[in-house]
């Protein structure tokens, strides 16, 4: 049985906010919470990998507070098997540190054991930062497959997959990103869904069930404060001829230290 593991991150509806630039606030008009699209598209991924080999086992994997078992159900009433959620008092500090939560799911993954895949989406919509696949396969010492658009084969030692050019081939386990593009997430049924919170198997992990304390995961990153970038300033036309305004372009990368 080869073990697929789809790391869900819950994130804010961008839908239930709206954003004041003039007085540099973000208003939170609905808190409603969403799997990150990314995520979807790699459950998908790995979905069709269970629909099409008959030995896989596809478990969903959150961080986070208890909400975060609502994002788990979801994959479960999806076609995941189950959902394992990583949540703690201790880890409020993680919400900047990509770092800690790698070592957190890395924890978790060597506890599941024989994991073969891990697929993530290439980042997360809140944030946009997209570190975790790479911290994660640094952690593990695993193989990174970036912007995987179909897994064409795998087997219980290698994978094989397509990226937009090119084709690629990696022993297991590793780590896979997949693009939002790379397909389209099937619909949810509600019997599904309702059967995901009567039958559905989740369950959830402290740090002492992975064998951690809480200096393990000191912060590599700690928010300073944020604050909104500036408008953008509008272009400079160029006019003349093709000639004077190549030589006005140059000019201005000349006085900006650009060239």
């Amino acid at each position: 049985m080869l073990k697929v593991v789809v790391a869900i991150k819950q994130i804010l509806n961008p839908s239930g906010f709206t954003v004041n630039r003039r007085r540099e606030k973000i208003f939170v008009n609905r808190e409603e919470y969403i799997i990150n699209p990314a995520d979807l598209n790699a459950l998908e991924m790995a979905l069709r990998l269970k629909d099409e080999y008959d030995n896989m086992e596809v478990m969903a994997l959150g961080l986070g507070p208890a909400r975060v078992d609502d994002a788990l159900r979801e994959a479960i009433g999806r076609g995941a098997d189950s959902g394992v959620l990583i949540s703690d008092p201790a880890l409020a500090d993680l919400k900047t540190d990509t770092a800690g939560a790698a070592r957190l799911i890395a924890a978790a993954l060597k506890k599941i054991d024989d994991v073969g895949l891990v697929l993530c989406g290439t980042s997360a919509l809140d944030s946009g930062a997209g570190e975790l696949p790479g911290r994660l396969a640094e952690v593990l010492g695993w193989s990174l497959l970036a912007e995987v658009y179909k897994i064409d084969e795998v087997d219980d030692e290698t994978v094989n997959v397509s990226q937009r050019a090119v084709r690629l081939e990696a022993g297991l386990p590793a780590i896979l990103t997949v693009p939002r593009y790379a397909n389209q997430p099937r619909y949810i049924y509600g019997v599904r869904a309702i059967n995901a919170y009567h039958e559905g198997k989740v369950v959830t992990w402290g740090l002492e069930d992975l064998g951690l304390v809480p200096d393990d995961l000191e912060p590599l990153i700690r928010l300073g404060g944020r604050r909104f970038p500036p408008e953008r300033a509008l272009g400079t036309r160029l006019e003349g001829s093709l000639e004077e305004a190549v030589d006005s372009l140059v000019a201005q990368l000349k006085a900006n230290e650009l060239i």
